[in-house]
């Protein structure tokens, strides 16, 4: 797990000292930066754990990360603060994937899969905290130094080295997109049930800072507090009763929290949005791994995951911000997918 923390740390960090430290467009484009090259990672990182398996594709993603964060920690420039959010965007890309696959195979006879699974989740939720927590450390001392923070980056991932046990046959060699992408019924399918979950969590963490009430940076870190505790019961509840039916009630928690923050009700509408996410998001990578069972598992999982990325995490606080619409009214066509998605999981 400590690889995919130090990915999505460097991921929210980047994107919270951005907005901190560089002019609003420029800022704005290093956040649109790291989603393209999450996109780009997803596909030429899943195209590497197909051809040459899971254990290669994630030590490829383990030294662009490090080399990328040694480089602007040393040297912070823009220029190289650019280029490293898109070498850091397309590390993330890939091994979100990568991993889910690895653990997936690891515990495939094991009857605590789907629970044990929902672990690689919690690296969301400690990473935000994490990056959250540097940047009110950094901001008592004027951002000063801010760039060494990526050490830890460093120093994650390269402790994630020798726990990478996955098997590291290559695939097909006969491997191109085109062949991959005939599975876009899987592909719909994973983005429809992971789509809500990614407008869930921006709305719950980036769009609320919009009401500028004086608690909400409160509200937002104790709502990801609780996910430390809530995506682990809401994978055993998947494991035990059902993904179906646990995803089907994060759709429901989607749709009240987002009824509540409509209402100015920010402390619940966070807790209860904070809760949807755990339950959207905990059974989602045994799900995706599912959805795929040919040679090109790493490449759709990673592509439909980075997909719905871009459209559920970008759209709806853009749509939200420049049209004013109420939040339940752009929430619910989300839900509505997501929740004919969960319908067709079996388990």
């Amino acid at each position: 797990m400590s690889l995919t923390v130090a990915e999505w740390f460097a991921f929210f960090y980047l994107s919270q000292v951005a907005f901190i430290l560089f002019p609003p467009a420029i800022g704005s484009l290093l956040f649109f930066l790291g989603f393209a090259g999450r996109f780009l990672g997803s596909v030429v990182l899943g195209y590497f754990g197909d051809r040459f398996g899971t254990r290669a594709s994630l030590v490829v993603t383990v030294l662009t990360l490090v080399s990328s964060s040694l480089v602007v920690s040393l040297v912070p420039s823009t220029p190289l603060v650019a280029v490293f959010r898109v070498i850091q965007g397309f590390s993330l890309g890939g091994e979100w994937g990568g991993a889910s696959v690895a653990l997936s195979e690891a515990f495939s006879s094991s009857r605590f899969r789907v629970f044990l699974l929902s672990f690689i989740q919690l690296a969301v939720p400690i990473a935000l905290i994490l990056s959250t927590g540097a940047v009110l450390f950094l901001s008592s001392r004027h951002f000063e130094d801010w760039n060494y923070a990526l050490l830890l980056v460093v120093l994650l991932s390269l402790l994630s080295i020798p726990l990478i046990k996955a098997p590291s046959r290559g695939g097909r060699e006969g491997y191109n997109l085109a062949s991959a992408l005939k599975e876009w019924k899987g592909i719909l399918h994973a983005v429809g049930i992971k789509v809500s979950e990614s407008a869930n969590f921006y709305i719950f963490t980036s769009f609320v800072f919009s009401f500028a009430a004086a608690s909400v940076s409160s509200d937002v870190l104790a709502s990801v507090l609780t996910q430390l505790v809530t995506m682990p019961l809401f994978g055993y509840l998947a494991n035990q009763v059902g993904r179906k039916e646990v995803g089907l009630l994060g759709i429901a928690l989607f749709v009240v929290g987002a009824a509540l923050l409509e209402g100015r009700l920010l402390l619940p509408g966070e807790l209860v949005l904070s809760l949807s996410d755990s339950a959207l998001y905990s059974p989602q990578s045994s799900i995706l791994v599912d959805l795929f069972k040919g040679e090109y598992k790493h490449t759709n999982v990673n592509l439909s995951y980075q997909l719905a990325s871009v459209l559920g995490g970008s759209l709806p606080p853009l749509v939200l911000s420049f049209t004013g619409y109420p939040i339940v009214y752009v929430v619910l066509p989300y839900a509505l997918i997501t929740a004919l998605s969960f319908l067709k999981v079996k388990g």
